[in-house]
């Protein structure tokens, strides 16, 4: 008998179920391609997989309505749809379990991090920047003065230029 894969399929029948594309997303979550696999990628396959999910849900939902309507019926036609469906659910359980996984590990080393360089309380109030309210005030003050010399140097040593009329558009009469 073949191997049987997490979702209770022999491979032999995922291999005559799913195309090439399908194959690669079921791949991507079992095995040695799910340890190996960073964030991004998990994330990226789990999109895919519900994409594919999605599909064979709603195909097999149209299939359903279809062949209830007809009078012969075949319940056999849908069993593939909803397979389908079935399996990419267990892709994106295997795949969001390993994401939680990543997670979790990394809370853990960013949490060991923080404690073992955390400063201790007399340099805390040090590092501090000052309050907002205090780096405004100092920065409109060092604005209001800038800008007095601005206006100094442009009045006091600038000669006034002359002051032109402007014509409405008669000029050229």
């Amino acid at each position: 008998m073949a191997k049987a894969s997490p979702d209770g399929f022999d491979l032999k029948t995922i291999r005559s179920l799913l195309t090439a594309a399908e194959r690669r997303v079921f791949d991507s979550s079992v095995g040695k391609m799910v340890a190996a696999a960073g964030r991004e990628q998990l994330q990226s396959a789990i999109g895919q997989a519900r994409t594919l999910r999605d599909k064979w849900r709603e195909l097999y939902a149209r299939q359903t309505r279809t062949t209830k309507r007809t009078a012969k019926a075949g319940a056999a036609s849908n069993d593939r749809s909803l397979e389908k469906a079935e399996l990419f659910a267990g892709v994106i359980e295997r795949l969001e379990k390993r994401l939680a996984e990543l997670g979790t590990a990394v809370k853990k080393t960013v949490q060991k991090a923080a404690r073992t360089a955390r400063p201790h309380a007399a340099n805390v109030k040090a590092a501090r920047p000052a309050p907002k309210k205090v780096r405004t005030a100092a920065h409109r003050k060092t604005r209001a003065g800038v800008k007095s010399e601005l206006k100094q140097a442009a009045h006091g040593s600038g000669a006034k230029k002359p002051a032109t009329k402007r014509s409405g558009g008669t000029a050229g009469r």
